[in-house]
């Protein structure tokens, strides 16, 4: 490989590097519960204030957010996720789900064990997770979360896919900046 082709390579990687860096900075992530968490909310006994950060918004949007732009975000230095849990009565699935979203930093007040949130902190990914593995406080054992994880700008406003098609693009354009510069090289050096 040429010195041109080499620093232009090394160039590439170093301002991706650095819009990497960038990009998480300015990080932001929806912040929104399923409306059966504002009843909680409102009820002292239920006293989930104490666990749970209030979210920007209170919506079954949250549920499905098709219409993302009318959710509320929030400035994120992490990852954003969404927690999707059964909606249990009297023991049993309801079939609707209770979704919460938002910056891994700011939605649980007591925060989350690192050694859980280590599995999403590095890639987007869905997995099933026991409470008692997720939240610092005692909580149902048998109770599992879906939790979600992604990095990118209100990346949390649909699927876990929406974060991977970001960095996706990220990459092909990268990949397509590369092989233009090598081409217009290689037609540069015919010239010479």
């Amino acid at each position: 490989m040429s010195p041109h082709r080499l620093l232009l390579v090394l160039w590439l990687f170093v301002f991706d590097r650095l819009q990497c860096a960038a990009y998480i900075r300015s990080n932001r992530c929806y912040s929104c519960m399923s409306m059966v968490y504002k009843s909680l909310f409102e009820d002292p006994t239920a006293n989930m204030g104490r666990y749970f950060i209030e979210p920007r918004n209170f919506t079954d949007q949250c549920n499905e957010p098709n219409n993302a732009h009318h959710l509320g975000f929030v400035q994120c230095r992490t990852i954003c996720l969404t927690l999707t849990q059964d909606f249990v009565v009297m023991g049993k699935k309801t079939g609707r789900k209770m979704v919460i979203r938002g910056c891994s930093s700011s939605i649980n007040r007591f925060g989350f064990f690192n050694r859980t949130l280590e599995l999403f902190d590095r890639y987007d990914i869905c997995r099933d997770i026991k409470a008692s593995d997720l939240f610092r406080y005692e909580t149902d054992s048998s109770q599992t979360i879906n939790v979600c994880s992604c990095l990118g700008d209100r990346c949390n406003g649909g699927s876990v896919n929406s974060g991977r098609t970001l960095a996706a693009q990220k990459t092909l354009l990268l990949l397509v900046i590369a092989f233009a510069s090598l081409l217009f090289s290689a037609s540069f050096e015919q010239f010479r």
